[in-house]
């Protein structure tokens, strides 16, 4: 009989065990696919930003491009416009997953938005300046916020990431 007991609550403590192993495995592939979603998105960013960053006009760097949004008014973009605009947003073709070793089922992407200097509270653009006679008008600077979505191996996970950006 006291065999029997112990048989039974050594099978219990073996049980016990190998689900706390299935839930640790769970949790460290629900991890590497996060960070994989991160990095994708971290990929989608560095495009965006290289998109911006070549642009030789950016003052109407908006103006009728499918894809690009624009913030008008002091109200900022809520979650149902930030998911709309990653929904038709720029696939980044350019992300690698075959060095993961496996194919994601979604390309990161990106949503470019142009943010009107009305919308940032507390913003007053720069006066002209006064050089001898003349007024010389002072360079606008352009505000853009950028939105980068990467996904999991699956698709089930993905990670976005604003940044926001100034240029002169």
């Amino acid at each position: 009989m006291v065999t029997l007991i112990l048989v039974a609550l050594m099978a219990l403590l073996a049980f016990a065990g190998s689900d706390t192993v299935r839930l640790q495995q769970r949790l460290a592939s629900n991890d590497q696919a996060s960070q994989i979603a991160f990095q994708g998105a971290e990929a989608a960013l560095g495009e965006a930003f290289n998109v911006l960053h070549s642009a030789t006009h950016r003052i109407n760097f908006c103006d009728g491009v499918d894809g690009r949004y624009t913030i008008g008014n002091s109200k900022a973009l809520n979650e149902d416009d930030i998911q709309d605009a990653l929904e038709n947003a720029t696939v980044v073709d350019s992300f690698s997953d075959t060095q993961f070793g496996f194919t994601l089922t979604q390309k990161p992407r990106y949503a470019l938005v142009c943010v009107d200097e009305g919308a940032i509270v507390g913003y007053t653009p720069p006066p002209g300046l006064v050089i001898g006679k003349a007024e010389n008008s002072q360079k606008r600077y352009q505000f853009f916020r950028v939105y980068a979505q990467g996904f999991g191996p699956k698709g089930l996970i993905s990670r976005v990431i604003e940044a926001r950006y100034v240029f002169e």
